[in-house]
């Protein structure tokens, strides 16, 4: 796709008779934060020498900004930045020295000074590598990483023998890269850091992906449980039921020292209600079944549909509600999008583009049929009352409108989650509506959010 940084399909590695990665496929957006994460030996390593250029692979298909990394150029690998694990700098260079040495071998580097800044070794920059301690040191390999500008950055365990502050600025690098346009892939085998700085993160384990999703799907799915399988050591295998998989998988890590025997994760199949015949129905099937995708029409000889829609959301029920009807009224569109529906597709669509819209709804997109996203648009227009609503408020919904959760908010603002809520629920009293896409809806209706809306669709708004 024109809009990936990273195209993996099929990639296979194997060292005599060890398979290092068996089918990997990963599709990378550009300027998306990526974690990989996984336990030593999983893959993680020998993927990111293959995506570098640095390691050739036996199968599948690899393309890289553009281009096949077996086949790159000098000019294509000045695009890229590499944080290795081992060390890559001369030990009887300084600081300052190693750091402008390496600008020169890139068209359009960044400062040293600023680079030499942003990981904390402004302290530092006259001192020779040799005399760096081991933290320092790996910060300065961070430095090297980034001082070429690049469009594609590849950390491999960039925090290994950071402490806690150096950790932490780190991530502030990280975000202030990403906030740039930079595309990051980032392997760790820390949760907490895949968790707190990846836009979606995969599980490798055994060289296959395992696991893959937004942080918050992998550590819980829709409110959904998923089954972990094992092996112990002495071959007796071992599963456990959780609703945070990936929290499961980084504590077996801990255990064990290396790969992780007979690793897998099992979910239970997508649960669909097909379209129900009356809102009555929709509501009972959902209440009692809880599945993940409730399809309903709006016009039944019983009632309105949009007041079932909106009693399903009000009641908080873990289904997501999608109009699949022949209709495409402006009034019936914005009616069931403000009452919550995840969304407002036509009956004539392609079973293939059906089924991938459900799928999409189950993960927590809004989902709208082409027309029907432009006729939803054309409607977002002003009231004749205009609710004020606070910068901070404007600010978190603004990043609502971008897809971004709670965490994510808090982290690009710098306020806690729980102050977050409180601005939420503030403006969703202002705007009289109950939930996120409800409210990012009306503020674009009523122009308070127009650069949002002039942006173009981002992700879902997703729940509260």
């Amino acid at each position: 796709m024109a809009d990936e940084a990273v195209r993996v399909r099929g990639l296979r590695k194997r060292y005599g008779a060890v398979t290092a990665l068996d089918g990997v496929d990963l599709g990378i957006r550009q300027g998306e934060v990526f974690g990989v994460l996984g336990p030593n030996g999983a893959g993680k390593s020998t993927a990111v020498e293959i995506l570098q250029g640095h390691r050739n692979r036996d199968a599948g298909e690899v393309r890289v900004l553009g281009r096949d990394p077996a086949s790159g150029g000098r000019g294509w690998r000045s695009r890229i930045g590499v944080v290795w694990q081992d060390e890559s700098a001369p030990a009887e260079l300084t600081v300052h020295e190693t750091v402008r040495h390496f600008a020169r071998y890139y068209p359009r580097p960044r400062d040293p000074e600023e680079v030499i800044g942003l990981v904390g070794l402004e302290d530092k920059a006259g001192s020779r590598i040799k005399a760096l301690s081991g933290g320092q040191r790996r910060r300065l390999d961070v430095a090297l990483g980034v001082i070429g500008g690049p469009e594609l950055l590849l950390p491999d365990e960039p925090t290994t023998g950071f402490d806690p502050a150096a950790r932490r600025r780190f991530w502030e690098l990280i975000r202030r890269l990403a906030d740039e346009g930079t595309t990051i892939v980032l392997t760790t085998h820390y949760l907490d850091e895949a968790e707190g700085l990846s836009d979606r993160l995969a599980v490798i384990a055994a060289g296959k992906v395992v696991a893959e999703g937004a942080p918050a799907e992998l550590r819980e799915r829709h409110g959904g449980r998923a089954t972990v399988h094992w092996s112990e050591p002495g071959g007796g295998a071992r599963q456990e039921e959780t609703e945070t998989p990936t929290r499961t998988v980084a504590e077996l890590m801990g255990r064990f020292d290396g790969e992780i025997p007979g690793l897998r994760i099992a979910r239970p199949p997508l649960t669909v209600v097909g379209e129900a015949d009356s809102g009555p129905r929709a509501e009972a099937l959902s209440a009692s079944l809880r599945p993940d995708v409730v399809l309903m029409d709006l016009r039944m000889p019983d009632g309105d549909g949009v007041e079932s829609i909106a009693r399903m959301t009000a009641a908080g029920l873990p289904s997501r509600v999608i109009v699949l009807t022949t209709y495409e009224t402006d009034g019936d569109i914005l009616r069931a999008v403000e009452a919550g529906a995840a969304g407002y597709l036509l009956k004539d669509m392609p079973r293939a583009e059906l089924a991938e819209a459900v799928r999409s709804a189950a993960r927590g997109e809004t989902v709208l049929a082409p027309s029907v996203a432009a006729r939803l648009m054309d409607q977002l227009r002003d009231r004749p009352e205009r609710p004020r609503l606070s910068e901070r408020e404007t600010d978190v919904l603004r990043l609502v409108a971008e897809g971004c959760t709670n965490a994510e908010i808090g982290r690009r603002l710098f306020i806690g989650e729980s102050t977050v809520k409180t601005h939420l629920l503030r403006a969703f009293g202002k705007l009289g509506v109950a939930d996120r896409t409800a409210a990012v809806t009306s503020a674009m209706r009523l122009g308070l959010l127009q650069e949002a809306a002039k942006g173009g669709p981002g992700r879902s708004p997703g729940p509260f």
